[in-house]
Protein backbone atom coordinates (compact mmCIF):
# COMPACT_ATOMS: atom_id res chain seq x y z
CA UNK A 1 0.00 0.00 0.00
CA UNK A 2 1.33 3.21 -1.14
CA UNK A 3 2.42 6.02 1.96
CA UNK A 4 1.14 9.05 1.15
CA UNK A 5 2.30 11.98 3.55
CA UNK A 6 -0.42 14.59 3.73
CA UNK A 7 0.29 16.17 7.33
CA UNK A 8 2.54 18.77 8.02
CA UNK A 9 4.47 18.86 11.38
CA UNK A 10 5.84 22.47 12.19
CA UNK A 11 7.10 21.65 15.39
CA UNK A 12 10.41 22.14 14.49
CA UNK A 13 10.30 25.46 13.06
CA UNK A 14 7.89 26.81 15.17
CA UNK A 15 9.50 30.21 17.61
CA UNK A 16 11.67 30.81 14.82
CA UNK A 17 12.38 34.36 13.59
CA UNK A 18 13.70 34.78 10.59
CA UNK A 19 15.30 37.41 8.50
CA UNK A 20 17.72 37.56 5.63
CA UNK A 21 20.53 39.08 6.21
CA UNK A 22 21.79 41.13 3.23
CA UNK A 23 24.84 40.60 1.79
CA UNK A 24 25.18 36.81 3.24
CA UNK A 25 24.44 34.90 0.10
CA UNK A 26 25.27 31.75 1.86
CA UNK A 27 22.20 30.14 -0.10
CA UNK A 28 23.83 30.92 -3.68
CA UNK A 29 27.26 29.19 -3.31
CA UNK A 30 25.32 25.99 -5.11
CA UNK A 31 24.37 24.86 -7.96
CA UNK A 32 20.26 24.66 -7.45
CA UNK A 33 18.01 22.09 -8.88
CA UNK A 34 15.31 23.42 -11.62
CA UNK A 35 12.68 21.81 -12.66
CA UNK A 36 11.65 22.45 -16.47
CA UNK A 37 8.82 24.50 -15.21
CA UNK A 38 11.04 26.58 -13.29
CA UNK A 39 13.95 26.57 -16.04
CA UNK A 40 11.22 28.24 -18.59
CA UNK A 41 10.24 31.04 -16.38
CA UNK A 42 13.97 31.29 -15.39
CA UNK A 43 14.68 31.72 -19.42
CA UNK A 44 11.59 34.24 -20.19
CA UNK A 45 13.71 36.74 -18.60
CA UNK A 46 17.12 35.64 -18.27
CA UNK A 47 20.24 33.86 -20.27
CA UNK A 48 20.54 31.04 -17.74
CA UNK A 49 23.61 28.28 -17.90
CA UNK A 50 22.70 24.89 -16.89
CA UNK A 51 24.16 21.45 -16.51
CA UNK A 52 22.81 17.37 -16.25
CA UNK A 53 23.92 15.83 -13.60
CA UNK A 54 24.33 11.89 -13.84
CA UNK A 55 20.69 11.57 -12.89
CA UNK A 56 19.63 13.60 -15.73
CA UNK A 57 18.45 16.00 -13.33
CA UNK A 58 18.86 19.75 -14.33
CA UNK A 59 20.78 22.19 -12.45
CA UNK A 60 21.34 25.77 -12.59
CA UNK A 61 25.48 26.24 -13.24
CA UNK A 62 27.62 27.56 -10.41
CA UNK A 63 31.10 29.27 -11.20
CA UNK A 64 33.97 26.57 -10.78
CA UNK A 65 36.13 26.40 -8.21
CA UNK A 66 33.64 26.91 -5.23
CA UNK A 67 31.58 29.54 -7.03
CA UNK A 68 28.38 31.18 -6.70
CA UNK A 69 25.15 30.30 -8.30
CA UNK A 70 25.15 32.08 -11.96
CA UNK A 71 21.89 34.23 -10.89
CA UNK A 72 23.90 36.00 -7.95
CA UNK A 73 25.44 39.43 -8.97
CA UNK A 74 26.35 41.73 -5.89
CA UNK A 75 25.59 39.35 -3.64
CA UNK A 76 21.61 39.67 -4.83
CA UNK A 77 19.84 36.94 -7.40
CA UNK A 78 18.75 38.82 -10.20
CA UNK A 79 16.05 36.23 -10.80
CA UNK A 80 14.66 36.20 -7.54
CA UNK A 81 10.88 36.62 -8.28
CA UNK A 82 11.19 33.20 -10.11
CA UNK A 83 14.04 31.42 -8.85
CA UNK A 84 13.63 27.71 -8.30
CA UNK A 85 12.02 26.50 -5.49
CA UNK A 86 14.48 24.84 -3.73
CA UNK A 87 16.00 28.65 -3.26
CA UNK A 88 12.63 30.33 -1.87
CA UNK A 89 12.03 27.47 0.60
CA UNK A 90 15.73 27.75 2.03
CA UNK A 91 16.32 28.31 4.81
CA UNK A 92 13.26 25.63 5.15
CA UNK A 93 14.08 21.95 4.56
CA UNK A 94 11.38 19.10 4.41
CA UNK A 95 12.11 15.67 5.30
CA UNK A 96 9.67 12.63 5.22
CA UNK A 97 9.34 11.65 8.79
CA UNK A 98 7.76 8.64 9.54
CA UNK A 99 4.19 9.99 10.65
CA UNK A 100 3.70 13.55 8.49
CA UNK A 101 6.39 15.66 6.35
CA UNK A 102 8.81 17.42 8.49
CA UNK A 103 10.11 20.38 8.08
CA UNK A 104 13.02 21.76 9.95
CA UNK A 105 14.95 24.90 9.60
CA UNK A 106 18.70 25.22 8.83
CA UNK A 107 20.62 26.69 11.18
CA UNK A 108 23.58 27.42 9.67
CA UNK A 109 21.57 30.26 8.04
CA UNK A 110 22.27 33.73 9.71
CA UNK A 111 19.28 35.18 9.38
CA UNK A 112 17.44 32.66 11.61
CA UNK A 113 17.75 33.26 15.70
CA UNK A 114 19.20 30.22 17.72
CA UNK A 115 17.13 31.39 20.86
CA UNK A 116 13.98 28.39 20.29
CA UNK A 117 17.30 26.08 21.08
CA UNK A 118 16.86 27.23 24.95
CA UNK A 119 13.35 26.08 25.18
CA UNK A 120 14.20 22.41 23.31
CA UNK A 121 16.85 22.23 26.11
CA UNK A 122 13.98 22.27 28.87
CA UNK A 123 12.80 19.36 27.03
CA UNK A 124 9.83 22.07 25.63
CA UNK A 125 8.50 22.71 21.92
CA UNK A 126 7.98 25.97 21.18
CA UNK A 127 4.22 27.29 20.99
CA UNK A 128 4.69 30.01 18.80
CA UNK A 129 4.66 30.00 15.23
CA UNK A 130 7.65 30.88 13.17
CA UNK A 131 7.85 34.50 12.40
CA UNK A 132 8.96 35.66 8.51
CA UNK A 133 9.10 31.84 7.22
CA UNK A 134 5.80 32.04 5.73
CA UNK A 135 7.20 32.52 2.09
CA UNK A 136 9.35 29.82 2.83
CA UNK A 137 7.15 27.24 4.38
CA UNK A 138 4.52 27.64 1.88
CA UNK A 139 7.91 27.04 -1.11
CA UNK A 140 8.50 23.70 1.29
CA UNK A 141 5.21 22.50 1.00
CA UNK A 142 5.50 23.10 -2.76
CA UNK A 143 8.34 20.90 -3.03
CA UNK A 144 6.94 18.02 -1.10
CA UNK A 145 4.05 18.34 -3.77
CA UNK A 146 6.14 17.99 -6.78
CA UNK A 147 6.37 14.72 -8.74
CA UNK A 148 10.28 14.12 -7.83
CA UNK A 149 8.96 14.35 -3.88
CA UNK A 150 5.91 11.86 -4.15
CA UNK A 151 7.27 8.66 -4.06
CA UNK A 152 10.27 9.68 -1.24
CA UNK A 153 7.76 8.65 1.60
CA UNK A 154 6.82 5.85 0.03
CA UNK A 155 10.42 4.32 -0.35
CA UNK A 156 11.16 6.07 2.95
CA UNK A 157 8.60 3.93 4.64
CA UNK A 158 9.67 0.45 2.74
CA UNK A 159 13.36 1.25 4.05
CA UNK A 160 12.13 1.63 7.44
CA UNK A 161 10.02 -1.26 7.60
CA UNK A 162 13.09 -3.35 6.19
CA UNK A 163 15.00 -1.67 9.03
CA UNK A 164 12.43 -1.99 11.90
CA UNK A 165 12.20 -5.81 10.64
CA UNK A 166 15.28 -6.85 11.45
CA UNK A 167 15.60 -5.41 15.14
CA UNK A 168 12.37 -6.88 15.86
CA UNK A 169 13.66 -9.97 14.86
CA UNK A 170 16.30 -9.46 16.91
CA UNK A 171 14.32 -8.27 20.10
CA UNK A 172 15.96 -5.35 19.76
CA UNK A 173 13.25 -2.52 18.82
CA UNK A 174 12.38 -0.17 20.89
CA UNK A 175 9.10 2.62 20.36
CA UNK A 176 10.79 5.83 19.19
CA UNK A 177 8.86 8.33 21.31
CA UNK A 178 10.23 6.31 24.05
CA UNK A 179 13.63 6.32 23.45
CA UNK A 180 13.66 9.70 22.65
CA UNK A 181 11.97 10.49 25.98
CA UNK A 182 14.77 8.77 27.47
CA UNK A 183 17.83 9.92 25.82
CA UNK A 184 16.57 13.69 26.09
CA UNK A 185 16.57 13.66 29.62
CA UNK A 186 20.34 12.41 29.75
CA UNK A 187 21.09 14.59 26.82
CA UNK A 188 23.42 17.04 28.92
CA UNK A 189 25.40 14.31 29.94
CA UNK A 190 26.15 12.83 26.47
CA UNK A 191 30.18 13.98 26.97
CA UNK A 192 31.58 10.83 26.02
CA UNK A 193 32.70 12.60 22.62
CA UNK A 194 36.12 12.18 20.42
CA UNK A 195 36.78 15.58 18.66
CA UNK A 196 36.78 16.46 15.89
CA UNK A 197 33.49 14.82 14.55
CA UNK A 198 32.91 15.09 10.72
CA UNK A 199 36.25 16.28 9.58
CA UNK A 200 35.80 18.58 5.98
CA UNK A 201 36.41 17.11 3.08
CA UNK A 202 39.71 17.47 1.37
CA UNK A 203 40.27 20.30 -1.12
CA UNK A 204 41.43 17.83 -4.16
CA UNK A 205 37.56 16.56 -3.35
CA UNK A 206 36.31 19.51 -4.78
CA UNK A 207 35.86 23.49 -3.16
CA UNK A 208 31.82 22.65 -4.02
CA UNK A 209 31.82 19.94 -1.69
CA UNK A 210 32.91 21.71 1.24
CA UNK A 211 31.36 23.28 4.30
CA UNK A 212 30.63 26.88 4.78
CA UNK A 213 29.21 29.42 6.68
CA UNK A 214 29.01 32.84 7.21
CA UNK A 215 31.18 35.07 9.00
CA UNK A 216 29.40 38.40 9.07
CA UNK A 217 31.08 39.85 6.02
CA UNK A 218 30.24 39.49 2.47
CA UNK A 219 30.25 36.05 1.26
CA UNK A 220 30.81 32.77 2.72
CA UNK A 221 33.69 31.10 4.85
CA UNK A 222 34.90 27.53 3.44
CA UNK A 223 36.13 24.96 5.81
CA UNK A 224 38.61 22.01 4.24
CA UNK A 225 41.10 19.66 5.50
CA UNK A 226 44.65 20.74 4.91
CA UNK A 227 48.39 19.16 5.76
CA UNK A 228 48.75 21.17 8.59
CA UNK A 229 45.09 20.85 10.30
CA UNK A 230 42.03 23.26 9.05
CA UNK A 231 41.75 25.70 6.81
CA UNK A 232 39.25 29.13 6.48
CA UNK A 233 39.06 30.32 3.23
CA UNK A 234 36.79 33.52 2.37
CA UNK A 235 35.11 32.47 -1.51
CA UNK A 236 35.22 34.39 -4.19
CA UNK A 237 31.47 34.58 -5.83
CA UNK A 238 33.28 33.57 -9.49
CA UNK A 239 34.78 30.66 -8.01
CA UNK A 240 38.39 30.03 -5.57
CA UNK A 241 39.59 31.92 -2.56
CA UNK A 242 39.07 35.75 -2.08
CA UNK A 243 41.27 35.40 1.14
CA UNK A 244 42.49 32.82 3.12
CA UNK A 245 41.69 33.15 6.95
CA UNK A 246 44.50 30.72 8.10
CA UNK A 247 45.14 27.11 8.86
CA UNK A 248 44.29 26.50 12.35
CA UNK A 249 44.95 22.61 14.63
CA UNK A 250 42.28 20.08 14.48
CA UNK A 251 40.90 20.19 17.74
CA UNK A 252 41.27 16.53 19.32
CA UNK A 253 40.88 17.90 23.37
CA UNK A 254 36.79 18.56 24.58
CA UNK A 255 36.88 22.13 25.23
CA UNK A 256 35.33 23.47 28.56
CA UNK A 257 32.31 25.45 27.88
CA UNK A 258 29.63 27.50 30.61
CA UNK A 259 26.44 26.78 31.65
CA UNK A 260 24.48 29.06 28.71
CA UNK A 261 26.88 27.43 26.07
CA UNK A 262 25.97 24.14 27.66
CA UNK A 263 21.99 24.61 27.69
CA UNK A 264 22.38 26.09 24.10
CA UNK A 265 24.42 22.63 22.47
CA UNK A 266 21.95 20.30 24.65
CA UNK A 267 19.02 22.32 22.87
CA UNK A 268 20.80 21.93 19.45
CA UNK A 269 21.35 17.97 20.34
CA UNK A 270 17.43 17.62 21.46
CA UNK A 271 16.34 19.44 18.29
CA UNK A 272 18.74 16.68 16.12
CA UNK A 273 17.04 13.94 17.95
CA UNK A 274 13.40 14.75 16.97
CA UNK A 275 15.01 15.21 13.41
CA UNK A 276 13.61 12.45 11.93
CA UNK A 277 16.34 12.10 9.68
CA UNK A 278 18.56 11.38 12.97
CA UNK A 279 16.36 7.94 13.98
CA UNK A 280 16.74 7.15 10.30
CA UNK A 281 20.64 7.07 10.17
CA UNK A 282 20.52 5.21 13.67
CA UNK A 283 17.79 2.69 12.40
CA UNK A 284 20.11 1.75 9.61
CA UNK A 285 23.12 1.65 11.86
CA UNK A 286 21.91 -1.04 14.30
CA UNK A 287 19.90 -2.95 11.82
CA UNK A 288 23.07 -3.73 9.87
CA UNK A 289 25.49 -3.53 13.42
CA UNK A 290 27.04 -7.38 13.01
CA UNK A 291 27.18 -6.62 16.87
CA UNK A 292 23.45 -6.02 17.50
CA UNK A 293 24.07 -3.01 19.94
CA UNK A 294 21.29 -1.66 20.98
CA UNK A 295 18.89 1.09 18.74
CA UNK A 296 19.52 3.48 21.79
CA UNK A 297 23.67 3.55 21.33
CA UNK A 298 23.23 4.22 17.90
CA UNK A 299 21.30 7.01 18.89
CA UNK A 300 23.39 8.35 21.83
CA UNK A 301 26.51 7.85 19.28
CA UNK A 302 24.68 10.15 16.45
CA UNK A 303 24.23 12.57 19.27
CA UNK A 304 27.88 12.33 20.16
CA UNK A 305 29.48 12.78 16.84
CA UNK A 306 27.08 15.96 16.66
CA UNK A 307 28.48 17.47 19.51
CA UNK A 308 31.65 16.52 19.00
CA UNK A 309 31.50 18.21 15.10
CA UNK A 310 29.80 21.38 16.73
CA UNK A 311 32.64 21.69 19.62
CA UNK A 312 35.42 21.20 16.63
CA UNK A 313 33.96 23.90 14.83
CA UNK A 314 33.46 26.64 17.78
CA UNK A 315 37.08 25.64 18.70
CA UNK A 316 38.58 26.57 15.37
CA UNK A 317 35.93 29.85 14.51
CA UNK A 318 37.09 30.97 17.88
CA UNK A 319 40.90 31.16 16.65
CA UNK A 320 40.16 32.56 13.76
CA UNK A 321 38.43 35.83 14.98
CA UNK A 322 41.29 36.12 17.60
CA UNK A 323 38.52 35.05 20.65
CA UNK A 324 39.23 31.56 21.97
CA UNK A 325 39.58 31.25 25.38
CA UNK A 326 39.62 28.34 28.01
CA UNK A 327 36.16 28.05 28.11
CA UNK A 328 33.77 28.16 25.17
CA UNK A 329 30.79 30.77 25.82
CA UNK A 330 27.17 31.10 24.21
CA UNK A 331 28.15 32.78 21.20
CA UNK A 332 31.16 30.28 20.07
CA UNK A 333 28.48 27.50 20.39
CA UNK A 334 26.35 29.39 18.36
CA UNK A 335 28.84 29.96 15.65
CA UNK A 336 29.91 25.96 16.32
CA UNK A 337 26.38 25.55 15.89
CA UNK A 338 26.01 27.42 12.23
CA UNK A 339 29.48 25.79 10.93
CA UNK A 340 27.97 22.84 11.46
CA UNK A 341 24.12 22.33 10.58
CA UNK A 342 23.94 22.33 6.99
CA UNK A 343 26.61 20.26 6.72
CA UNK A 344 24.84 17.65 8.89
CA UNK A 345 21.96 17.68 7.14
CA UNK A 346 24.08 17.32 3.56
CA UNK A 347 24.12 13.75 4.63
CA UNK A 348 20.78 13.50 3.76
CA UNK A 349 18.63 9.92 4.57
CA UNK A 350 15.67 8.15 2.79
CA UNK A 351 13.12 10.99 3.59
CA UNK A 352 15.19 13.48 1.59
CA UNK A 353 13.91 15.35 -1.54
CA UNK A 354 16.41 14.48 -3.92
Amino acid sequence: MATVLSDWDDRLVRGFRFACRPGCALCCYAQPRVDPDELSSLRAAHEIPVLRDRADVLHVRSYPDGGACRLLSEDRCIAHLVRPLVCSSFPVEPYAGRRSWQPSVVLSCPGLSLAPLDDWAQGVVPSEPASGLDLELRSARRRALRPRAVAVPVTAAAERRRWEARLRRRGQWVDYDVLRTTIAAGVAKIDDVELPGEEPPDLSDGRELLPIFYDGRSGPVSLAAHPLGWSLDKLSPRGGVARSLGVFPIPTEVPEIDDSAARRLAGYLVYWLHRDQLIDEALLAASTDAQSRPLETWVRSELAWIRATVLSRAVVRAHAVGEYTRILDRAAIDRGIMASDADLLDRGGPGAIP
